[in-house]
């Protein structure tokens, strides 16, 4: 039988790339911006494109902001994608402070300024993940490459919740998070190739 996933469509994220992607893995993926159908999903997803102000704020206007904490709060499967991840977090500084969904406490900043010409904000690109602990359920995709495009990241408070990082010249720049059975990837994994399949195929394991 399929996999049950609930795809938050509020008009901010990747919905068919994520849709074809998740369907490659075997998943039966429902769209919705129904607050009951969320608060009683199997697999809940929340994407996100743009501005994390932006994004917080057509979750607001959809009335999804308070299910949205209680599902988190259930401790089911769930995953945020780039700014979905980041509004898994306390508060974002861009453009302003900006409150997040705050389940995992922490905050979003923007990526350091360098004198290095290398270094561009956004970043933008290929970069490879690294996950240090061997008991991390996500340690099979240490040293593969995913595909990210942001400008600001995500520091978690409590360092426990960052699963993997990528490192971009003089800065690590946190790539995956966890907290319960919530997972934030900052990369796009609908646009990583098989990385991104097999990534997709071990949050539909949770």
């Amino acid at each position: 039988m399929s996999l049950q996933v609930t795809l938050v469509d509020y008009g901010c994220g990747n919905i068919l790339s994520i849709t074809r992607a998740l369907e490659e893995c075997g998943a039966k993926v429902t769209l919705s911006q129904d607050p009951n159908c969320i608060m009683n999903a199997d697999r809940l997803i929340l994407p996100g494109v743009g501005a994390f102000g932006h994004c917080v704020n057509m979750i607001k206007q959809r009335n999804l902001f308070e299910p949205l904490q209680a599902y988190f709060a259930t401790q089911r499967p769930a995953l945020g994608i780039c700014v979905g991840m980041q509004m898994l977090l306390t508060q974002s500084e861009e453009y302003g402070e900006h409150a997040g969904i705050g389940f995992i406490p922490g905050n979003v900043v923007k990526i350091k300024v360098s004198d290095d010409k290398r270094k561009r904000v956004p970043s933008v690109g290929w970069a490879k993940m690294m996950i240090p602990q061997s008991t991390n359920p996500f340690y099979m995709l240490n040293n593969e490459w995913f595909y990210f495009v942001h400008s600001y990241v995500a520091r978690p408070h409590d360092t426990q919740n960052i699963l993997g990082e990528y490192s971009y010249l003089d800065e690590q720049v946190t790539a995956l998070i966890a907290k319960d059975n919530v997972v934030g990837c900052q990369f796009h994994p609908e646009k990583s190739g098989q990385a991104g399949l097999a990534f997709f195929r071990k949050f539909l394991q949770l």
